[in-house]
């Protein structure tokens, strides 16, 4: 799965704390796909890249950082390519349907960076394996997209970007006031979470090689 980014047009929305002493900047895009906005924030963590990695694609890590998160699971994973198909369930408050999304997921390492660099893309995907369900509602992922440049051994910038639709009858004006706030949200939790010690991504450092 190719990288994708929306076309850049980001306005600055401000500066939001991460912790005591980081802080994440955040943007909008403001060209809209089905009248929702794409959001993004980036800061820079005191950790190394193989740690943040891994917290972002491990399955138990994720249940940890993600809100509402009920189920995952993975499938057609292919370590070589760095790849991964998954299903996720997402148990939301009474009246708001619980929602679900399959999915792609792809690293990619970028060679043409001064620094080192990788991206950790995901959209939503259709599958025989997981058909439509009554109970539940398909959303579907236009982009997330998690950019990761080793600044140091101990220090990586992360940036997040996010586009997407949750379907249903949630208005768009609700759903973008929730994104607004979903990729700071996000910096914050990987960060609790990658601070601790823990696992590496070994399989992308080899990659990185």
């Amino acid at each position: 799965m190719s990288t994708h980014t929306i076309v850049e047009n980001w306005r600055h929305l401000g500066m939001h704390t991460i912790s005591s002493k980081i802080n994440a900047n955040l943007e909008i895009n403001e060209n809209a796909q089905n009248h929702l906005k794409t959001f993004k924030a980036s800061t820079t963590f005191p950790i190394g890249l193989p740690r943040v990695a891994f917290v972002l694609e491990d399955i138990a890590s994720r249940k940890k950082w993600i809100n509402r998160i009920d189920e995952h699971y993975s499938f057609n994973v292919d370590k070589e390519a760095l790849s991964f198909k998954s299903y996720e369930h997402y148990k939301m408050m009474w009246p708001i349907q619980d929602r679900e999304y399959v999915l792609q997921s792809q690293w990619e390492v970028l060679d043409k960076k001064y620094l080192p660099t990788v991206t950790f893309s995901t959209k939503s995907i259709q599958s025989p394996q997981f058909p439509l369900r009554n109970d539940r509602v398909r959303g579907e992922l236009y982009l997330l997209q998690y950019t990761l440049v080793q600044i140091t051994p101990n220090k990586t910038n992360i940036a997040v970007e996010i586009q997407v639709d949750p379907k249903g009858k949630m208005p768009k004006l609700f759903v973008n006031m929730i994104q607004r706030n979903w990729p700071i949200n996000t910096l914050k939790s990987i960060y609790l979470l990658a601070s601790e010690d823990g696992e590496i991504h070994r399989g992308l450092i080899d990659k990185m090689r």
